[in-house]
């Protein structure tokens, strides 16, 4: 039995209304026998809410049983059109009952959950190709502009092309137009007298990689304007655990995100593997500067001992993060900035030197201790006077050096 091509959610109380209406007693084919028939009618046609509008009452669909959604759930998971994430940071609880008047002590192991970077790259690629907002170009049109038409480019992503031959020029417009930039956004939150961590990223809007409003509309004049920067700026959950606010714990986060970081350097393709499309960390949400550099979350300063933040560096001296690779890709980030933003001559920028293995480390180092002193400004933690002067941040590095390679760090 249909109604207007759709099996309606009550059909069976339609068909034995209709059977009764042809004098039929439907009471012998259930297997479960009332008392009285009165009972039978108040069990079936009670509603499970009912809404009045306009003095009309309305009686909602009774809601699906909760066993029933947990079945659903576990086939779809099991057949793989949920996804779940993988399974990280593993994590005992211990619950306490009582049985029979003694105490007994139960482990649990739970998980947190992640979802692969790489994995999240695709589908906002796919999502952002099939929608129309990305712009992307084959290896062919960026090979066949003109001067006057590169020059126009350049201009309208608000840049300069850079010293060089026209192949340069292209090559630079090309790696910078394929290059999208992800946000990471963390919050640390109390669920149910529980604490949760969570990671979530987002892509920035940069007229370098999308379409703006107008550009959008003058293409797609058969599609609904949509807001540009709401729809690329949504954030995708990535991680997300039971973690409380020991370094410990938030730890044990560290290193399935350092697994991500170290290939968010590979390219994902699109238009059917034709077109490289590369990632960059841009901007990491935190209260301060040390929280840039963090492993996530933490306790405030007051709860922070000095204790606290050196095992975590010595943790980090004893991890091969691959941090080979970061003064390098900070020295190619610098000698890009000097050549697009065009610095006057007294600009800091025409001072950059190549940051050494040593430099880098020197440099986390003060990061982490910008955990322990909590300051108003980058600038307050190399003061030369006042009752709060920390003249060990000028014994380690100068401020101008450490603001440079805080400008053009770009893994970090």
């Amino acid at each position: 039995m249909t109604c207007n091509d759709k099996f309606p959610a009550n059909g069976g109380q339609i068909i034995q209304e209709y059977a009764r209406s042809k004098g039929i007693n439907t009471i012998k084919f259930k297997s479960k026998v009332y008392k009285n028939q009165r009972a039978y009618f108040r069990r079936v046609r009670r509603a499970k809410k009912v809404v009045t509008v306009s003095r009309t009452k309305i009686s909602l669909p009774t809601p699906r049983q909760s066993s029933h959604l947990k079945k659903d759930i576990k086939v779809k998971i099991a057949s793989g059109d949920l996804y779940l994430g993988e399974e990280i940071a593993p994590k005992d609880i211990i619950s306490t009952t009582i049985t029979d008047g003694k105490l007994q002590q139960k482990t649990t192991v739970i998980h947190g959950r992640k979802f692969p970077l790489v994995r999240l790259r695709r589908i906002a690629l796919q999502e952002q190709v099939s929608s129309g907002v990305l712009r992307y170009f084959s290896d062919q049109e960026y090979d066949s502009l003109t001067m006057d038409q590169l020059t126009s480019r350049y201009i309208r992503i608000g840049q300069k092309p850079p010293a060089g031959t026209l192949s340069d020029k292209i090559e630079h417009l090309k790696l910078t137009e394929r290059t999208r930039k992800i946000k990471l956004w963390h919050d640390h939150s109390c669920i149910l007298n529980h604490s949760y961590v969570c990671f979530t990223i987002s892509w920035l809007y940069d007229p370098a990689n999308y379409f703006t409003d107008t550009e959008y509309q003058e293409k797609y004049k058969d599609r609904k304007p949509i807001v540009f920067k709401v729809y690329i700026e949504k954030p995708k959950l990535y991680i997300f655990g039971q973690s409380g606010s020991s370094d410990v714990e938030q730890s044990s986060y560290t290193a399935v995100r350092i697994e991500d970081l170290q290939i968010l350097s590979e390219p994902i393709t699109a238009d059917n593997g034709n077109i490289k499309i590369f990632d960059v960390m841009r901007v990491f949400s935190g209260d301060g500067p040390a929280r840039q550099f963090e492993i996530g979350p933490q306790r405030g300063p007051r709860n922070r001992t000095r204790k606290d933040v050196l095992e975590i560096y010595e943790e980090f001296q004893k991890t091969p993060v691959t941090v080979n690779q970061k003064p390098y890709a900070t020295t190619q980030y610098a000698n890009q900035c000097q050549t697009t933003e065009n610095p006057t001559r007294h600009a800091r920028s025409n001072e950059w030197s190549p940051v050494s293995y040593a430099e880098m480390r020197a440099f986390i180092g003060l990061v982490l201790a910008m955990g322990i002193v909590k300051k108003t400004s980058i600038e307050s933690y190399w003061e030369a006077s006042g009752i709060s002067e920390t003249p060990n941040f000028r014994d380690v590095m100068s401020r101008n050096r450490f603001q440079a390679i805080l400008r053009h760090g770009r893994h970090c």
